[in-house]
């Protein structure tokens, strides 16, 4: 029961974002298209961080983030070759 209240609560967030992008452009979402929030915010339907994008550009912005936190913690639990400096952090153009 409880993963159907959570899945339930996503779907409505989902339906929140796309009307909140809907009422901003003034149209509705192209077919094949989510909206998704810039900030990672699910709750956040400003304008600014609204962005529609084809379900498949969607999947890629979430496998990288979460590749890139996969990074930064197992360069978090990897012993620095200089040993005093902090590891540093790529960011992507």
């Amino acid at each position: 029961m409880a993963g159907s209240d959570v899945r339930a609560s996503k779907s409505t967030e989902a339906l929140r974002a796309v009307l909140a992008w809907q009422r901003f452009w003034g149209k509705k979402l192209p077919k094949g298209y989510v909206v998704h929030h810039r900030n990672g915010r699910p709750t956040d339907n400003s304008e600014e961080n609204l962005l529609a994008v084809t379900i498949a550009k969607h999947n890629s912005i979430h496998k990288k983030g979460k590749s890139l936190k996969q990074q930064e913690h197992a360069s978090k639990n990897k012993p620095n070759i200089a040993g005093s400096e902090k590891p540093q952090r790529r960011y992507r153009k």
